[in-house]
């Protein structure tokens, strides 16, 4: 965000119904679910739970498909079902859905590419069932939040907001484009099945950026081209890594902005901490897709719940603009190279006498025509337009522009900060010889020191009322630990809390006015001037020295 010098948009976590009647959320912003009338599942988590994550499905499916499915699992009901199966061959469950699939012509489909009807078919195949029940048919389930009998909802995403300041971020940028925003806050989701501690909850935190751009490239590709990062695209069920270069010539990447934030994605989970092994991206296949979205990919982080979505970076055309255009100024006037153009002129003496109320509705018909059009007619002097029935011959004129209005395009990186800080406690929370380490980096730590004193007297009063005036000028976060325990408890509660500094002062410190500091993750200590101790802890926390060079010099 500061590299690209956004604008930070902090708006209500309330949105009104128009705002999101206009951009699909209102319509299309839906799971699909499956319901026994008591228990509600969403279809394609219980389904790849259940029997997996491909289907053969059949490639035309209508409801007499699913009459038919029927009609085959009632055959076989009507006798003795285990006979009947072993004259089939058909030990297990599975080989029933193969019996069943082979009457159709089926074709193999992922789970996330499945229509309420072919879920219904995979449902029926695989006799699956809910805990009350058969499953009814499957439907939609609209995920946002109503509030006040629908004039308001929670927002189910911060991007919204954005999108309606489009035009005082356009003045802000001075009309200059690229341009970006972003929003960081809570986003509200109606989920299905809030589960899984953090990684899905009906209360989040995002943050987002809305990056306008007039052609999808991006002036500093170039810093992140030659990076190589793990990809999983649409057609592929094996992940491989490849150059974001190369993956844009070999049109794996459709744009440089896609690209370019999928390196800068990629780059922010590793500097968090993330191991390199762990991270992917993935690329939605198309019924995969928000309806926004003309294409998006996943940073997905693989944990013990497997692989999960901790990142996305869309692209949502102008969509959204077109939306709100209504509404908002998001058109914008962009210069081109001086050229000749046929347009229409309308002639207000001409047609108001016969058009009269109609006129401008008229008016607005003949500006909807496509420049293409009006040339294809070639050397003729006026175009003919159908209007209400009837042909209108409207002068065709030639002129000179320089200039043209068009609504930018949206490139958005997503991210769900809740399941990257619970991703990322995973990989770091580490259990070596009964000891419990939260190794996050230095960076990210609640607090950055620990302070004590090797016995709890009031002879270190002065000592630790100097070095606590000292803390608060500078940027450390760090806590005074005067439990009654000993030193080794007072270390083990530190480690497994991921404060990666702890210093100690001793009867000696009174003295040589010397301190203990030592690291969390190697639990070497060195021994350092106390008037050193702030300086030396801010380096360590911005990377300036290395615990290393540090313990080369003064360790103990």
């Amino acid at each position: 965000m500061i590299d690209e010098n956004m604008y930070e948009i902090d708006a209500s976590v309330l949105v009104p119904y128009d705002v999101l009647k206009n951009s699909g959320h209102v319509d299309r912003f839906c799971d699909i679910v499956l319901t026994d009338g008591v228990t509600t599942f969403r279809a394609d988590h219980l389904i790849e739970e259940k029997v997996g994550e491909y289907h053969m499905v059949p490639i035309n499916i209508n409801e007499d498909t699913l009459k038919q499915v029927d009609k085959i699992k009632e055959s076989l009901s009507t006798s003795n079902l285990t006979e009947t199966l072993k004259t089939l061959g058909v030990k297990e469950q599975n080989d029933l859905c193969k019996e069943i699939t082979n009457k159709f012509d089926c074709y193999r489909k992922h789970i996330n590419e499945c229509t309420k009807r072919e879920i219904d078919f995979i449902v029926k195949s695989n006799n699956l069932k809910g805990p009350n029940g058969e499953f009814l048919p499957a439907k939609d389930f609209n995920l946002i939040f109503k509030i006040d009998n629908e004039s308001f909802f929670l927002r189910p995403e911060l991007a919204q907001s954005q999108f309606t300041n489009f035009d005082r971020i356009y003045k802000f940028a001075n009309g200059k484009f690229p341009l970006g925003s972003f929003s960081i806050g809570k986003s509200y989701r109606n989920e299905i099945n809030a589960k899984g501690g953090m990684l899905r909850t009906k209360e989040f935190i995002q943050a987002e950026i809305e990056y306008f751009t007039l052609n999808n490239n991006h002036p500093n590709f170039i810093d992140v081209s030659d990076l190589e990062v793990c990809l999983l695209p649409n057609n592929a069920d094996v992940s491989f890594k490849l150059s974001l270069k190369e993956s844009l010539e070999q049109n794996i990447i459709c744009s440089e902005s896609i690209a370019y934030f999928i390196g800068k994605a990629y780059l922010f989970l590793l500097e968090l901490g993330f191991d390199p092994l762990t991270v992917r991206f993935r690329q939605h296949k198309p019924n995969e897709m928000a309806h926004y979205a003309n294409e998006c990919w996943d940073a997905e982080v693989l944990t013990l719940s497997g692989w999960i979505e901790c990142a996305g970076i869309a692209d949502r055309g102008c969509f959204d603009l077109t939306c709100h255009k209504n509404n908002i100024n998001s058109m914008v006037n962009i210069e081109i190279p001086p050229k000749k153009v046929k347009i229409l002129k309308v002639d207000k003496k001409s047609f108001i006498k016969e058009l009269k109320s109609l006129y401008d509705e008229f008016e607005e018909e003949c500006e909807k025509v496509d420049s293409e059009k009006i040339e294809s007619v070639g050397e003729c002097d006026f175009y003919e337009l159908e209007f209400k029935g009837k042909i209108y011959k409207v002068p065709i004129v030639e002129k000179e522009i320089k200039s043209i209005n068009k609504i930018p395009n949206v490139i958005e990186p997503s991210f769900g900060i809740s399941r990257i800080l619970y991703a990322l406690i995973e990989q770091k929370f580490i259990i070596e010889n009964e000891r419990f380490i939260l190794a996050l980096k230095p960076s990210l730590c609640y607090k950055h020191l620990v302070i004590t004193t090797l016995r709890i007297s009031s002879d270190y009063n002065d000592l630790l009322s100097k070095i606590r005036k000292d803390l608060k000028k500078s940027f450390i976060r760090y806590e005074f630990n005067n439990r009654s325990c000993s030193i080794g408890r007072r270390y083990a509660t530190s480690d497994e809390l991921g404060i990666p500094y702890f210093a100690t002062a001793d009867p000696d410190s009174l003295k040589d006015h010397m301190i203990t500091l030592r690291d969390r993750d190697s639990t070497q200590q060195v021994r350092i001037l106390i008037k050193d101790l702030i300086s030396t802890v801010e380096d360590l926390v911005n990377e300036k020295i290395t615990w290393e060079s540090l313990f080369k010099q003064f360790g103990i």
